[in-house]
């Protein structure tokens, strides 16, 4: 039975062009490769910043848990029955911290589609053009994704941080890719420690000096 690639997600898609046999059925390689592309010109992107409050819950719950039994049934010779009680003292921190961030970022919006970049964050709103982007970047720090953009003058920023919105950083990037490709500009990539690699070079490319 045939595959219906119309109801496949952009990685499904990749993962369906990468397995198939292509001497075998090259018409289906066609019509996926059609299917990607089709994805790349009407793909878009919008979310708001997610609730965590169950997940920070959930946490401080578990971690007061394995404390609490720590403490009554660990060896009482060992050092970790009396981090317990130290690590109950934090929890309330933590929660409050994670509360903290959630009411700072609760409003915020993001949206990236085919005509730029919208970002909403504490009532402040900014939005670029894809025409208007000199040089856009992202860096990826234990798991958490970045994505900024730069007008071409340089007067202005937008900066998109994936996982408060709880949005695929596969297909994102590879939608920015493919709008760097289209409309030229530089697209960066930002290492963990602060190195610079350049994933699509621009003419006339000059080194980034902003550090994220």
């Amino acid at each position: 039975m045939k595959p219906n690639y119309e109801n496949y997600s952009y990685k499904s898609l990749l993962e369906a062009l990468n397995s198939i046999d292509k001497n075998a059925y090259p018409e289906r390689v066609v019509e996926i490769k059609s299917r990607i592309q089709q994805w790349f010109e009407t793909a878009e992107f919008n979310a708001q910043y997610q609730d965590n409050n169950l997940a920070m819950a959930l946490f401080v719950l578990t971690v007061g848990l394995i404390g609490v039994y720590g403490f009554l049934y660990g060896n009482p010779h060992d050092i970790r029955r009396y981090g317990g009680p130290i690590l109950l003292a934090t929890l309330p921190f933590i929660y409050y911290s994670g509360k903290k961030k959630f009411k700072a970022h609760q409003k915020d919006v993001c949206k990236i589609d085919q005509a730029g970049v919208f970002r909403i964050e504490k009532n402040t709103e900014n939005t670029i053009a894809w025409q208007d982007v000199k040089r856009a970047g992202f860096v990826i720090i234990k798991g958490n994704t970045r994505v900024w953009f730069e007008d071409q003058n340089q007067h202005r920023e937008v900066c998109v941080e994936l996982n408060l919105f709880d949005l695929d950083s596969t297909e994102v990037l590879a939608f920015v890719n493919y709008k760097a490709k289209q409309y030229g500009f530089e697209l960066f990539e930002i290492g963990g420690l602060g190195q610079e690699k350049v994933v699509i070079p621009a003419k006339n490319s000059q080194k980034i000096e902003k550090q994220i």
